[in-house]
């Protein structure tokens, strides 16, 4: 079931990167043999397609001696990887649309838009690193593809003709050093080359912030406008008609695509408590604790039998105790119920061992926590995977009560105009981690004094 339900993401991560690596070495005149490989991995591990991807060109022009293409390669691999580490799935689609949109011809301006319709998605520093990306796949590659510099799109000048630089010199790493070098130059040269890459980069930026403040939908039509003032201040060099053109269709695409990624699933599947606001505390403590709802038997059995003074319940925060004490504890309890958190840890060390119960509600995994607000907020799992590494790896470190706060919120960014991804980021990173060093050695020193019930496996 884990492998159909991530199904989606494993193709979508194998297409793009086998499209990437191919567009990439035939721009490149490399050999695309590794690409099935790389898809397989890629589907195998969604999450490192970035990293393969990069691995991929390096080792190919490895392979075949080109080893100057392989150190003009460096500087932008490296990049790749750290846009994968924010999200895999907008490091694939930033790297794609640029190559598609220097391979595009005519259709370059649709893939220009994708570039605003993903960086409306993200929060600024991410969106600020997508255009980097961006631009500089652009412009290395075009400098390396083509025969001269040229128009994208009617839209972004990018330079050319330097594949040969990089046999100049029997040196390898001077060669690549001199295509930089000639970049350089011909930005300085040529003010529409540096000014693309700039606007690029700060057009992709400003998507995002305007993002804040009008939602994702129209900053995605708005912030591709900037892209007009390249050809406005080149006018000799693009017909109107052309970026005019472009223009439009990059508008277009950007807005679609934006408005198509915003729309939010129904619920699919789900018990019918998921389909009611989740404002009710008790369906959103059913849902928070259902792993630990199996347990409410023997802990009212141990309420009711007289076998235990205290019943002590064990979480990462007062809030979550709180809240599955009265769920499963009922109205009346002839054991003393404590929380944790409510007491000094040397209080909680000194209860009697054989009068004491411990109820332990374990910190949870990133899957289990995933799922947990997938059933709070009706999303499918998968879109929730989606977010970025750094959201992702502190799901574990929240507390119940907090992925409560975190649902709460992305909807109410969502209603917003944010895109769900987004939402998602912003309210999980807003959150402090509740699983810390000092808590985890209290745990231990808990779990290994008293009985407990609610271990994993048991």
């Amino acid at each position: 079931m884990g492998a159909l339900r991530d199904l989606p993401s494993r193709v979508y991560a194998a297409a793009a990167s086998y499209l990437a690596f191919t567009l990439a070495c035939a721009l490149l005149g490399l050999a695309d043999r590794l690409s099935v490989l790389l898809a397989i991995l890629s589907a195998a591990s969604p999450q490192l397609s970035p990293l393969f991807l990069s691995i991929m060109l390096a080792v190919s022009a490895y392979a075949e001696g080109k080893l100057a293409l392989l150190a003009a390669l460096a500087p932008l691999l490296p990049l790749i990887f750290l846009k994968g580490l924010q999200g895999w799935h907008a490091s694939l689609g930033v790297l794609l649309a640029s190559l598609l949109a220097l391979a595009g011809g005519k259709f370059s301006p649709v893939f220009i838009g994708f570039l605003y319709a993903i960086a409306s998605s993200e929060e600024p520093r991410h969106a600020a690193l997508s255009g980097v990306v961006f631009a500089s796949t652009l412009f290395l590659f075009a400098a390396l593809a083509l025969p001269a510099p040229a128009w994208v799109g009617g839209l972004i000048k990018v330079p050319g003709g330097l594949a040969e630089t990089l046999s100049s010199t029997p040196l390898e790493a001077v060669n690549a050093g001199q295509v930089y070098l000639k970049l350089l130059e011909e930005a300085a040269r040529d003010r529409s080359l540096a000014l693309s890459f700039a606007v690029m980069v700060a057009s992709a930026f400003a998507a995002s912030l305007l993002s804040e403040e009008i939602g994702a939908q129209r900053s995605a039509v708005l912030a591709p406008l900037l892209l007009a003032v390249m050809p406005l201040t080149s006018a000799l060099e693009v017909e109107t008609i052309a970026w005019l053109t472009g223009l439009l269709v990059a508008v277009t695409t950007s807005g679609a695509a934006s408005t198509l990624s915003s729309v939010k699933p129904k619920p699919v599947r789900l018990p019918a408590v998921t389909r009611r606001r989740y404002g009710a505390p008790s369906q959103q403590s059913q849902l928070l604790f259902r792993d630990l709802l199996p347990l409410a038997g023997r802990i009212r059995e141990a309420c009711s039998s007289g076998e235990y003074r205290y019943l002590l319940f064990l979480g990462l925060s007062l809030e979550d105790e709180k809240s599955f004490a009265e769920l499963v504890t009922g109205r009346e309890c002839s054991a003393k119920v404590l929380l944790l958190h409510s007491l000094a840890p040397e209080e909680a060390l000194s209860l009697d061992p054989g009068e004491t119960l411990v109820v332990y509600i374990p910190p949870l995994t990133t899957e289990e926590a995933v799922r947990i607000l997938s059933s709070v907020l009706g999303f499918p799992v998968e879109a929730i995977e989606t977010i970025g590494l750094e959201a992702l790896s502190r799901l574990k470190y929240l507390d119940r009560s907090s992925l409560g706060k975190v649902a709460s919120l992305a909807d109410s960014l969502i209603s917003r105009g944010y895109p769900a991804k987004r939402a998602f980021e912003t309210a999980i990173l807003s959150m402090a981690p509740s699983y810390t060093p000092e808590l985890a050695a209290l745990i231990e020193s808990v779990l290994s004094r008293y009985m407990v019930i609610g271990l994993r496996g048991r």
